[in-house]
């Protein structure tokens, strides 16, 4: 059932974009700018026209207006103030401000903007009226989006230029006035130029004067040059009149149909630029024009010619959206959406502080486009090079990062060819206009690159084994001890990694031999680590153990095991009172000789210590005599 007022519904006013701009941490996307001569008044239904051009879509978002630039205003602002009170009645109290400097003539022009997205920076008249001239003051207001600096300042001039066929000429004079202040703000200036124009065609001289080169030079976003006036080719960027009967809905309301492209917003090179605060293509409208009702009554137009920007609302309350619009004024309001400059965001993930030599590895830097946007389009791309400097210089790295999308993640390598401190910093500029710059993103960045560790039974160079011999130890006699070192030898002259002992193993694992090792963390460069090896003397034998000694560098990135393990030999024999018991049978018999002669014959052969009788470190005849004598005497009975 239609609406029996004909307006969009509330729930469909308050949509989700629309619902969340009371919050500024939640801005949909970019600013919806709309110019609109309401004629003199604001008349019932205004709330809906201006609650539908928050509703519509265009490029895939719909969100409330931003900058609503408005003419035919009563210099007290009262009706601007009406106005103001309509939006705060459909959005919420306080969302909207006005301007306050109204401009000379019968008329004036002015504007409300949303605080929550845009700040007035500043309100000037531009130049004087006169009868050969222009009847109402130009308004420049200057607008800065929340959250940005004044490098996103964008202007707004307010125009309502003079009426009729023969004023060609003072319509020209204004223009003049607005090229001359325009220029004054320089060649980058961002300008739209809004109101209502009272143009015909392209072949007029005010045109030349608004589109002639130089600084301020105005551009049709729409690039749809020609003679408007009464002419359907143009149809469907008409904006007055919605209705064809004058007087029909209002004292003054001018009609004859939709025929004319009074009402504009024109803009500078740079807001077309597509890089900081721009014109989004596609988004220049005029509000329920769908180019079909030249020289008609707007609502003569299908509703299913608008439906595509209305999703989800009826036929019937489209209908009555465009009844509205012609009940309201003789102008239909003109939309556009700009986008938002880029914003950067910056995250640095500290490196690693202490690698390995040759270990690769990054700076790694996060790039958010963080402007508060819906989707990529409502905000210029960010473009952004980092820079790493110090001892951490590498080439620069840029890239480019789209708004509500993803971090970009750059990594700018550290070079680890060559051992030693590394000190430095991590620059992100961009250079995306209009962008808070950010710059230096990260305080000195400190990493240092090392040798291996080196595990050694040495101080001086790598030894990578050791044996330990008690020798022969009589049986019962307090056990034997011996400390043993192990060394994690520095590079000289460079920085070398900590030693780590991951693991002991013993082959054969022999109870008589004991070790007090265990794994160990961290032993600097240059330390030494200090354990004790022992042999029991509870029971007569010959016993060897091999400790097998696993080490690695410290846990840093680039860690390794050592290639070979450390060999720790342990080797004792516990024997009986009689040194020449050399079978350790408890008696002393020929069999003794023959056990020892084998043994000092296998260590003459494979250079062990096993024959050493004598305990002079040497395998010689002298261990066969002294064994010799040492059995003698013991077989009488010495021992």
């Amino acid at each position: 059932m239609p609406n029996p007022r004909h307006e969009l519904p509330a729930a469909r006013r308050t949509a989700a974009c629309a619902a969340a701009m009371v919050l500024a941490s939640t801005a949909c996307a970019q600013l919806r700018i709309v110019s609109y001569n309401t004629g003199g008044a604001n008349r019932a239904g205004m709330q809906d026209v201006l609650t539908a051009i928050g509703t519509e879509t265009r490029s895939g978002i719909a969100r409330p207006i931003d900058v609503l630039s408005l003419q035919e205003q009563d210099a007290a602002l009262a009706v601007t103030q009406s106005i103001l009170a309509t939006l705060d009645a459909a959005y919420g109290t306080g969302i909207y401000a006005r301007s306050t400097l109204a401009g000379a003539g019968d008329t004036t022009q002015a504007i409300i903007f949303n605080t929550q997205t845009v700040q007035l920076i500043g309100q000037n008249r531009i130049g004087t009226t006169s009868g050969s001239g222009a009847p109402r003051q130009p308004m420049r207001f200057r607008l800065r989006p929340v959250g940005y600096t004044s490098a996103a300042d964008f202007y707004l001039y307010s125009n309502h230029y003079k009426a009729g066929d023969s004023d060609a000429i003072r319509r020209n004079v204004e223009a003049q006035m607005v090229r001359a202040d325009a220029a004054a703000l320089g060649p980058n200036a961002r300008i739209i130029y809004s109101g209502d124009f009272n143009i015909y065609g392209s072949n007029e001289t005010m045109w030349s004067t608004l589109t002639a080169p130089g600084d301020g030079q105005a551009f049709d976003p729409l690039n749809r040059v020609g003679l408007w006036g009464s002419n359907p080719a143009f149809a469907d960027v008409h904006t007055q009149s919605p209705v064809v009967s004058m007087n029909q809905n209002y004292p003054g309301q001018t009609g004859g149909g939709l025929d004319d492209r009074f009402d504009w917003q024109m803009t500078t090179a740079p807001v077309l630029s597509g890089r900081g605060f721009a014109y989004i293509p596609g988004t220049y409208h005029a509000l329920g024009n769908s180019g079909h009702s030249y020289n008609a009554n707007l609502s003569v137009a299908a509703p299913s010619w608008l439906q595509p920007y209305f999703p989800g609302v009826t036929p019937a309350d489209i209908t009555g959206l465009l009844q509205t619009l012609e009940r309201v004024s003789d102008h239909l309001p003109v939309v556009a959406d700009y986008q938002l400059p880029a914003r950067m965001n910056v995250v640095v993930t500290t490196p690693a502080p202490r690698v390995i030599r040759g270990t690769p590895l990054s700076l790694d830097v996060s790039i958010t486009n963080s402007a508060l946007v819906s989707i990529p389009i409502g905000a210029d791309l960010l473009s952004f090079t980092v820079q790493a400097a110090g001892g951490l210089a590498a080439p620069p790295i840029s890239g480019v990062a789209a708004a509500a999308s993803a971090p970009v993640r750059v990594q700018s390598p550290i070079d680890t060819q060559a051992s030693g401190p590394r000190s430095g910093s991590v620059t992100v500029t961009t250079d995306s206009p209009g962008a808070p710059v950010t710059q230096v993103v990260s305080s000195e960045i400190h990493v240092e690159v090392a040798e291996h560790a080196r595990a050694s039974f040495s101080a001086e160079a790598a030894t990578t084994s050791l044996e330990v011999d008690f020798g022969a130890v009589t049986l019962g006699s307090a056990a034997p001890e011996a400390p043993v070192s192990i060394f994690n030898v520095a590079s000289p002259g460079l920085l070398t990694a900590a030693l780590d002992l991951d693991e002991v193993l013993t082959a054969p694992d022999t109870p008589a031999i004991t070790a007090t090792l265990t794994p160990f963390q961290a032993l600097e460069p240059g330390g030494q680590h200090v354990f004790l090896v022992s042999i029991s003397t509870a029971v007569p034998g010959e016993f060897t153990e091999v400790l097998s000694l696993r080490f690695s560098d410290e846990d840093i990135p680039g860690a390794s095991d050592n290639p070979a393990p450390l060999l720790l030999t342990i080797r004792g024999r516990i024997q009986t009172a009689c040194a020449s018991d050399w079978n350790l049978d408890g008696t002393v018999t020929p069999t003794d000789v023959a056990a020892f002669i084998n043994d000092w014959l296998a260590s003459l052969q494979q250079g062990t210590t096993a024959g050493d009788f004598d305990g002079n470190s040497a395998i010689e005849p002298a261990d066969v005599a002294t064994f010799v004598s040492t059995w003698l005497s013991e077989l009488a009975g010495s021992c």
